[in-house]
């Protein structure tokens, strides 16, 4: 893994665990694909996909 890729997961985790979703969604590419653990897909990188933050 790349150190930037790297770098980009650790930010990643860290506004999720932070539950700052607009940081979450700044780090989405905007075609992201989202398999929803409860069924469904969402594509897009949009503020309403992080519904998993707080």
């Amino acid at each position: 893994m790349s150190r930037a890729a790297h770098e980009l997961l650790q930010s990643y985790y860290a506004a999720f665990n932070a539950g700052d979703r607009n940081r979450f969604v700044d780090l989405l590419a905007d075609d992201v694909v989202h398999d929803i653990n409860q069924g469904g897909v969402s594509w897009g990188a949009t503020p309403s996909l992080p519904s998993c933050i707080a």
